[in-house]
């Protein structure tokens, strides 16, 4: 593991606690409404800040998982860790806490444990795959287009577009730097390419921003296939050196699905009604009945899963530990 990678990951993981704290005493108690009028009730996407916090506390995870070099027991112990953090989050919005101490207090406290478990897992280290590295790149590319166009019932509070920002190009430099980890070697030209992937993640980003308000779907599948395949560029050994551009095709087609397989699992949750339950854990009010109460940080984590495990059969790497270069296959990525 390089020496970039705890500095980076813990960076991200930070960064990501800060903005869980922001969204849940700050940006919160803007997306409540205020009564029972009609005009007040909630509606499709009223929880906007409830989604950017979890994607939030995905990126803080996967900032631990960078920071420890995809650490084995760091991997197993994220989902329970994610689904501890999401009940706390739960909780405490229920008592509705808010102020400058508590934020503070939120994201110091949120911020050590994530450099703690950085730090156990250095001191004790449980061995780490590439496989590992590949499946968080894949979930936090998924996840970054859903940040990025992420709406409001009104879209017109000034804090939705920065946070939606903020969080995108966190997750999008996430699957960048896990995908750059996961690397069989790190040479000048993988280097340009990550810059390269960076500058076109952060150009979709803005520009998908620009959009009107449901009008992002082109603008979330371009983010999507930009770093879903540069993530399977920067990862993929290439047989004497040669661009494997089967694989790339392959890839690049299987994106298009991306945002169909996201909209089935937005249907799956409306059908099985699991937004409405997380919302009355919160104590928030009810959605009305002619809409869907849905969580669209959860349907970008299940694409990213599914484009996780592809990725992680198109890459090409075998089960052996990050940084062994004598278990690759090659030794360049799919550039040279």
């Amino acid at each position: 593991m390089k020496s970039w990678q705890p500095i980076v990951g813990a960076a991200a993981a930070v960064l990501a606690a800060a903005f869980w704290a922001v969204g849940l005493t700050e940006l919160q108690a803007l997306t409540e409404p205020l009564g029972p009028w009609s005009e007040r009730l909630a509606s499709n996407n009223t929880y906007w800040a409830r989604d950017l916090r979890f994607m939030a506390i995905v990126a803080a995870l996967a900032g631990v998982v960078l920071g420890t070099g995809g650490d084995r027991r760091v991997a197993t112990l994220a989902a329970p860790a994610a689904t501890v953090w999401v009940v706390v989050d739960l909780v405490l919005d229920r008592l509705d806490v808010d102020g400058t101490a508590t934020t503070v207090g939120l994201a110091s406290g949120a911020a050590l444990v994530m450099l703690a478990a950085i730090g156990t897992a250095h001191r004790w280290p449980a061995g780490s795959t590439p496989a590992v590295l590949i499946v968080v790149a894949a979930v936090t590319a998924a996840t970054a287009p859903v940040a990025m166009a992420i709406e409001s019932p009104t879209y017109t509070e000034p804090e939705l577009t920065p946070a939606a920002v903020a969080v995108a190009g966190l997750l999008a430099v996430l699957a960048i730097g896990c995908a750059v980890a996961a690397a069989p070697e790190r040479r000048r030209i993988r280097w340009a390419a990550a810059g390269l992937l960076t500058g076109a993640a952060a150009a979709g980003i803005a520009l998908g921003r620009t959009q009107p308000p449901g009008g992002r779907l082109l603008g979330m599948l371009l983010l999507a296939i930009v770093l879903l395949v540069g993530v399977l560029v920067l990862t993929r050994p290439a047989a004497d050196g040669r661009p494997d551009l089967r694989r790339l095709a392959l890839l690049g087609v299987a994106s298009l699905g991306y945002p169909i397989l996201l909209h089935v699992l937005v249907i799956a949750m409306a059908v099985t009604s699991a937004g409405a339950g997380f919302t009355r854990l919160a104590g928030n009010p009810a959605i009305n009945a002619a809409d869907s109460d849905v969580l669209l940080s959860l349907a970008g984590v299940g694409t990213g899963l599914v484009y996780g495990l592809l990725l992680v059969g198109l890459s090409g790497r075998p089960a052996g530990s990050v940084g062994v270069r004598s278990t690759d296959p090659a030794p360049s990525a799919i550039w040279r």
